[in-house]
């Protein structure tokens, strides 16, 4: 602006002989700066304000004649003695990115600055993903976990930042361009307790979203299994009904020797019901997940015939560790035996590197 240009042109031709002409020019015009009042956004590049009648101002030359055209609007308005100007919209913009052109002209003189701004007067609520896989089947504001510090994540606005309280400590953290979050919580209470919690966002325009509020439930204690029963579908015994109680909404699932799984979900009393085929003289095993991601797994005798209560066998899996060495990693557990040895049903699988495994 208002300046000298100095500049250079040099051709060329298919022979190769060249020319070179060199010159200057001087800009003659106004300056001018564009403002936006009541914009939020002064980390980003993007202009953004939760005001949909926005205020633009800026400096020029004295008793200049600016005028601004947003969504097909024109304005217009004049510098005073000191070059200031301003412009108020006087209709208001709905939600949306608008690009925006401000002129100022002063006798033969003119200039222009165009850009763009966001209007967004509404910040919407963020929601927490699943702590676990099993976990936000039942009650979409329960969470449960096996873990006493768990890493929440969500999604929200894009660079919206997020604030949660629970058990009456703060945390906050910034979403990414994408509106993805993640924030480890405090400790939560021991115990299968609730936890209680809530969470909103602030957006880039500074809008305050509504609390979204639920509790986390802790439970590292894996399910038990009661009042299991085997009854007789037909009179070839070929079907058998499996039933029990255990922990509300827990997954059952039923392994087989022909590598099928058969599985069904628990009812908030804890009650299930499974249907398969009879397998004799066998054992089913049986693993209980329950909603806080915690597992236990049992061994059920085939009764003789029909019996209204059946003692499952649990399994335990005690003294887990890891040997390290120098060339090989081995995971190593216990399995408690029968009167009898070692029940049949179990198996160890040993992985030694990339080596093959032993099943013992």
């Amino acid at each position: 602006v208002n300046q000298t240009i100095n500049y250079s042109v040099i051709a060329s031709n298919a022979a190769g002989n060249r020319s070179k002409a060199s010159g200057s020019f001087y800009i003659d015009t106004i300056n001018l700066t564009v403002g936006i009042d009541d914009q939020n956004s002064s980390k980003d590049k993007d202009v953004v304000t939760n005001n949909n009648k926005p205020i633009f101002s800026g400096v020029t030359e004295n008793d200049s004649n600016v005028s601004l055209k947003i969504n097909n609007d024109m304005y217009s308005t004049k510098a005073d003695q000191y070059g200031h100007w301003s412009i108020e919209l006087q209709k208001e913009l709905p939600d949306d990115t608008y690009t925006y052109t401000v002129t100022v002209n002063k006798g033969d003189k003119m200039n222009y600055i165009s850009d763009k701004i966001t209007i967004d007067t509404v910040a919407l609520p963020t929601h927490i993903n699943p702590v676990n896989d099993f976990d936000s089947h039942i009650h979409h504001d329960s969470y449960y976990t096996n873990t006493n510090q768990p890493t929440l994540t969500g999604i929200s606005e894009p660079h919206a930042k997020i604030i949660l309280n629970i058990n009456n400590n703060t945390s906050e953290t910034m979403a990414d361009e994408n509106g993805n979050w993640e924030l480890k919580t405090v400790s939560l209470k021991e115990g299968n307790t609730e936890n209680n919690y809530s969470i909103k966002i602030i957006d880039r325009a500074g809008n305050i979203s509504e609390e979204v509020t639920g509790q986390i439930i802790f439970d590292n204690t894996p399910p038990e299994l009661n009042n299991v029963s085997i009854h007789h579908q037909d009179s070839d015994n070929q079907l058998v009904t499996l039933s029990g109680k255990t922990k509300s909404n827990s997954m059952i699932v039923l392994s087989c020797d022909d590598n099928n799984d058969y599985s069904t979900r628990a009812n908030n009393e804890g009650e299930w019901m499974l249907k398969t085929y009879n397998r004799k003289d066998e054992s089913y095993n049986i693993k209980v997940i329950d909603q806080a991601g915690n597992e236990s797994e049992w061994v059920i005798k085939t009764p003789a015939s029909d019996t209204t209560t059946i003692v499952p066998e649990k399994v335990e899996i005690i003294d887990t560790h890891n040997i390290q060495n120098d060339s090989m990693n081995i995971i190593a557990a216990e399995i408690p035996p029968s009167e009898n040895g070692v029940h049949s049903q179990y198996s160890a699988d040993v992985g030694i590197e990339h080596h093959n495994e032993l099943s013992l």
